[in-house]
């Protein structure tokens, strides 16, 4: 599941903002704004993804999931108006920073 964060102006690269910590996830809405501010200030798509969480799923079922929604992402890039070749990834701990 993911939320996206379109600017204003879109340069038709995506950031995607993996919510982990410790492999447990959160709502996008819990999330400070100024977490993703600085890219969408840039002109940056934030595609923010929330996935299943420990302890009631895998580490290995969390990064299946999180694969799954990387493709799903790069397969309907236009509909977002991204380049599917030029996504980056944030996050913290478990998220990829």
């Amino acid at each position: 599941m993911f939320d996206v964060l379109k600017p204003e102006k879109q340069n038709g690269t995506a950031i995607l903002y993996i919510l982990s910590d410790g492999w447990k996830s959160r709502a996008a809405l819990t999330m400070s704004t100024e977490s993703y501010k600085q890219f969408a200030d840039k002109d940056y798509t934030v595609l923010v993804i929330t996935h299943c969480s420990q302890p009631r799923y895998k580490v290995s079922e969390i990064i299946g999931e999180v694969q799954r929604t990387i493709r799903f992402i790069r397969f309907n890039a236009d509909k977002y108006r991204i380049d599917s070749d030029r996504l980056g990834v944030e996050g913290h701990s478990a998220g990829g920073s």
